[in-house]
């Protein structure tokens, strides 16, 4: 949503806003093999998931300008990448170090494991 319409109190109704999903009365004749009570369950939980996210939308353009996807990015890097993306963009950022070492001989891994440890998890 637009700052402009955030600002005037323009805003949409939330889907949450409309409750239960109900299907009509003539469900059967349409979906004769179809549940009535599972899809009106699945489309409640689609709807508050849709709400969810746009919850989530718009509290991330509201707090850091961006969109969620934008903010949620994942990157591969190295270990003294690490250090100045932290350096570089603070308390702006998590960063969540997974190795990525599968597949290859314990003894470059163990070697790889003690290098992070001794040189880019200290200045993190």
């Amino acid at each position: 949503m637009p700052a402009s319409a955030r600002r005037s109190g323009i805003c949409s109704t939330s889907p949450a806003a409309l409750g239960v999903v109900k299907v009509g009365p003539d469900f059967h004749y349409e979906f004769p093999d179809g549940d009535p009570a599972a899809t009106e369950a699945f489309a409640t939980i689609l709807r508050y998931g849709q709400t969810a996210r746009a919850d989530l939308e718009r509290t991330m353009l509201a707090s850091f300008g961006a969109p969620q996807n934008v903010l949620n990015s994942l990157a591969v890097i190295e270990g003294a990448q690490s250090v100045d993306l932290v350096r570089d963009f603070g308390q702006a950022v998590t960063l969540l170090r997974i190795p990525m070492m599968g597949g290859l001989p314990p003894e470059t891994v163990w070697h790889s494991l003690q290098l992070s440890a001794a040189e880019v998890q200290p200045p993190l």
